[in-house]
């Protein structure tokens, strides 16, 4: 009888046994129970490449491990951490994703300001992190599984999306977020909102997730607060903070890194106010000299006592006072407004125990926020902090400086520039009454910024040599995707002001009501009145003062209709020349009684500063800008209606008072009327607007 061949038997296991016997580990195996920094201490290994090659040492910026460990902390949803360069945000962000994805494999979105910025951190950064770390190495899926921006690891999904796509913001849904320099990123993506709402908006299905922003601040302006003997940052009105990620760490926990000065064994808060400099030093004197002056004792603190500074630092925040340091246990005890979480440490009195480089929440918030100054650098010394503040001030560019307090220090840039004070405006109040005509105007302008909830509205007089009235401010309240609320601002328009019409209005058409799919309300509206209310847009450099430029066809329904592109930087600036204008001379700019302080602080709302190539930008240093929009739209329409060629009125009639209203137009050099085709922009010879 034949007998079967033999069954074949091999010793030698499959090639991809490790990856299978590593795979029931993970899944029989609970991940162990510890921090991102601690992860990282464990198994990361720096490349050969880096500044410090080797494995990874959170020592070296200790500030970091409270805020990694925040992001994995049960009683956060939304972590900020506010510093300057050289601070090793970057690699934070990388702790946090090496350990979600080897502890606890979960999906995670990286969000960066830009396309490239994602794909160059994808490309190189991160497979050099992936690579030092054989875990995570083995777990990558390669191949045609392994795009630029989306890669899987140990099975869960690693996304990269920048703040110019919408598209890649809203498209999946992630147990944690990442948000890489917001600063950086535009305060509405696409007209679909604020980028950090949008991505707090992929984490909101998850149990447990959490969004961690990072970022350098840019422009505000902060005060302090003493506070125990503690000087803290203090809050700010909203409307003085133009930077996203200060605005977002003033809502947390707020959160500062405490140095314990050497000499008397006091906390205290760094910042570049305790950094001495001589005036008379010279860059490299203050490199040489520059040391760090304690505000609590006035003790000289030199950069080689920085590390152990460092080593004996903890996070205290504005509602926390220090009860007693306790070295021998390696932290300090604190007491508290509001009771921390369940499991931190507290003895009789009510203090909680902090670790060095740690700190401790109130129960309820939900918000960790964090700020450390760009002085507690360990690659950065007070020297060069101090050579780049002085080299920048001696350069007097204010983009140079802006970048050696944001960038160097961490802190808010308080932008100078170009803009008058507020208070300048008050000072250019002339003795009429809104809605009167004083004498000397000779026609009416308008300019109107279009909201979602309303149009804010300027109705500006003009007269000879380009002196002007302001006839009106205010805002015109109603949702503007509605037809009603168009036709209250043509009600409110049409009928002018004191026995003048107002011959021009400009209308921003930069905001679209209703959103994209919705007709472009603002251009309904000019097409259905005529040549006598246009369509505007700003742009920051053009070769005229303003320009006409033909809309296409299908964005008004057929109708032929112009769009006026205006020269922003020369009509802001030209307004804020005529607030210094000096009082009473020709030329003269003036508001009427009792204009309220809210104008006053938006027409002063932006400020105009120049980069190290020369270039120049606005900035805003308030919030709220409306009604400077509105006066350069009021200023540009004066333009269009010939206001350089008006002549002069014969001088005012013995019987008339301040607040005379004139009940006609006297003549003038030049007359355009109301629904004529405006005359094209150009530089007119030998006419200066100043």
């Amino acid at each position: 009888m034949r007998q079967p061949p033999p069954i074949a038997t091999t010793t030698t296991p499959p090639s991809n046994y490790k990856k299978i016997l590593a795979g029931i580990v993970r899944a029989v195996c609970p991940p162990e129970i510890r921090a991102p920094w601690e992860w990282a201490n464990a198994k990361r290994i720096m490349p050969a490449d880096s500044a410090e090659p080797g494995p990874f040492n959170s020592d070296r910026a200790p500030w970091a491990k409270a805020i990694s460990a925040a992001h994995t902390s049960p009683h956060f949803d939304f972590v900020v951490a506010v510093m300057g360069s050289q601070m090793g945000k970057t690699e934070t962000l990388f702790n946090i994703c090496g350990h979600n994805f080897d502890d606890t494999p979960r999906p995670l979105l990286w969000v960066t300001p830009n396309r490239k910025l994602a794909e160059s951190i994808a490309k190189t950064k991160l497979r050099k992190m992936l690579q030092g770390v054989p875990t995570l190495w083995a777990g990558l899926a390669k191949g045609k599984a392994e795009t630029i921006t989306e890669k899987i690891i140990n099975g869960a999904r690693l996304g990269f999306a920048w703040a110019g796509s919408p598209t890649e913001l809203a498209s999946h849904s992630v147990y944690g977020a990442l948000i890489d320099e917001r600063d950086r990123m535009s305060n509405d993506i696409g007209g679909e909102g604020d980028p950090t709402e949008m991505v707090k908006a992929r984490v909101s299905n998850w149990v447990g997730g959490t969004v961690t922003s990072v970022s350098t601040p840019t422009v505000g302006r902060a005060e302090t607060e003493n506070i125990g003997g503690v000087e803290f940052w203090a809050v700010s009105n909203k409307s003085e903070i133009n930077s996203p990620i200060w605005q977002d760490w003033q809502l947390g926990s707020r959160h500062h890194w405490a140095w314990c000065c050497p000499h008397c064994s006091d906390y205290f808060i760094p910042r570049l106010d305790t950094l001495f400099i001589d005036p008379a030093w010279s860059p490299r004197d203050a490199r040489k000299n520059a040391f760090i002056c304690c505000p609590r004792c006035g003790g000289e603190i030199k950069d080689t006592e920085k590390f152990k500074l460092n080593q004996t630092a903890i996070f205290l925040s504005p509602e926390q006072t220090i009860e007693e340091t306790d070295p021998a246990r390696g932290g300090v005890w604190i007491k508290q407004d509001d009771a921390a979480p369940f499991g931190y440490e507290a003895r009789e009195s009510g203090a909680y125990f902090i670790d060095y480089h740690d700190f401790v929440p109130a129960e309820g918030m939900t918000t960790a926020s964090f700020w450390v100054s760009g002085l507690c650098s360990p690659w950065k010394s007070f020297g060069d902090r101090a050579f780049n503040l002085v080299q920048a001030k001696r350069k007097g560019e204010p983009g140079v400086e802006q970048s050696a307090v944001n960038t160097g220090a961490g802190e808010l840039y308080n932008v100078s520039g170009d803009a008058p004070p507020w208070e300048a405006v008050k000072e250019k109040i002339s003795p009429y009454n809104i809605n009167v005509i004083p004498y000397g105007t000779q026609f009416l302008t308008a300019g109107v910024d279009v909201q979602g909830d309303g149009f804010f509205i300027v109705i500006r007089g003009w007269g000879f040599n380009r002196e002007s009235w302001l006839i009106e401010s205010t805002k015109l309240h109603g949702p503007t995707d509605q037809e009603h609320v168009w036709r209250a601002l043509f009600d409110y328009l049409q009928h002018g002001r004191g026995g003048f019409p107002i011959r021009r209005v400009l209308i921003d058409s930069g905001f679209k009501p209703g959103g994209k799919n919705d007709t472009h309300r603002v251009y309904d509206f000019c097409v259905q009145h005529g040549s006598w209310v246009i369509p505007a847009k700003g742009r920051k450099t053009m070769d005229k003062y303003y320009k006409f430029s033909p809309i296409a066809d299908k964005q008004v329904g057929g109708s032929p209709l112009d769009l006026c592109l205006i020269n922003t930087d020369f009509y802001k600036s030209w307004v804020h020349a005529r607030i210094n204008w000096p009082a009473g001379e020709p030329g003269d700019w003036h508001v009427y009684q009792n204009i309220t302080d809210d104008y006053c602080k938006q027409v002063t709302a932006e400020s105009r500063l120049t980069r190290q190539n020369g270039q120049f930008f606005w900035v805003k240093i308030r919030k709220d800008n409306h009604f400077f929009d509105c006066e350069v739209l009021a200023t540009a329409a004066a333009e269009i209606e010939g206001v350089s060629l008006l002549a002069p009125l014969p001088d005012r009639p013995q019987n008339t008072n301040d607040q005379t209203t004139q009940t006609s137009t006297p003549p003038t050099a030049k007359t355009t009327h109301v629904g004529k085709k405006p005359r094209r922009g150009r530089r007119g010879k030998g006419v200066s607007a100043y």
